[in-house]
């Protein structure tokens, strides 16, 4: 069933991601991202891999720097992200890596955020792109 989000960016001709757009991938090691600058566009993902064996933080903030919540990305994980359909293009989204201490190691929780933040691999920008639009299927070719 689609999500209202999803519903949404079809009516508005925007592709919504399969297997055939590939993500825009940020790999996360010793806490360093890989790119400080991506471009996704609208109606495609980004996804932040996480090739160390420790828990991080991906914040992500407004132009103002205002972080409304911070997204878990696992040990040896990943999490991707989308832009909003009604996102405009050049919209930008700045994102840190934060590197967390664990609560409990065993049930692997994160601590509360607060007070927990130990490093910062850094960070960088998300711009949002053109929208990916869907194009009809080529004409089969008459004999």
């Amino acid at each position: 069933m689609a999500t209202p989000g999803t519903a949404k960016a079809k009516a508005k001709g925007i592709q919504v991601p399969t297997t055939a757009v590939p993500p825009v991938v940020i790999s996360v090691t010793n806490g360093v991202p890989d790119k400080d600058t991506v471009t996704v566009n609208i109606g495609g993902t980004v996804r932040f891999d996480n090739n160390d064996s420790v828990f991080y933080l991906v914040r992500l903030t407004d132009h103002d720097k205002h972080a409304a919540i911070d997204v878990l990305l696992p040990a040896d994980g990943s999490v991707s992200f989308m832009p909003d359909p009604d996102a405009k293009a050049s919209d930008e989204v700045d994102f840190d890596i934060l590197q967390v201490t664990m609560q409990n190691a065993a049930k692997s929780l994160p601590s509360s955020a607060k007070g927990v933040i130990v490093a910062s691999g850094g960070g960088g920008k998300i711009i949002i792109g053109s929208s990916v639009t869907t194009n009809p299927p080529p004409k089969k070719a008459s004999r």
